[in-house]
């Protein structure tokens, strides 16, 4: 199979925000998600709802094709040496970059990892750093 995928248009979002990465990890392609990956395409980008890539793998039905999908998006991801347990930080949600996107709030204040609990997706939980 054959893909083009131009690296300008990889990140463009829908009316609702989300991006092409959006839509594979919430269908489950973790396939797509990495071409996707492999051509550009931003793990922190938000939707309209502050969510991303990784908010909407938590969300996807199939809890193994979600893993999959998480297990990809974390793939090559820069790690965090932020303590989000600390007190003297700042709560502002301003303060998420792609360099922490594991931990990045959507508008109501939750992770992935929070969405994925929330759901019982233990296969997802398992692999979320």
């Amino acid at each position: 199979m054959f893909f083009c995928i131009h690296w300008l248009q990889v990140n463009e979002k829908n009316a609702r925000g989300q991006t092409a990465l959006h839509l594979a990890a919430t269908a489950g392609n973790a396939d797509v998600v990495k071409v996707l990956l492999d051509h550009g395409a931003s793990r922190g980008v938000e939707d309209v709802e502050d969510c991303t890539a990784l908010h909407a793998a938590a969300l996807c039905p199939d809890d193994g094709s979600g893993a999959l999908v998480v297990r990809a998006l974390c793939r090559d991801a820069p790690l965090t040496t932020k303590d989000n347990h600390n007190e003297q930080q700042s709560d502002d949600d301003d303060d998420d970059d792609d360099g922490d996107f594991v931990n990045q709030k959507n508008c109501d204040g939750k992770t992935a990892l929070h969405l994925a609990t929330a759901a019982g997706k233990l296969r997802m939980v398992q692999v979320l750093p």
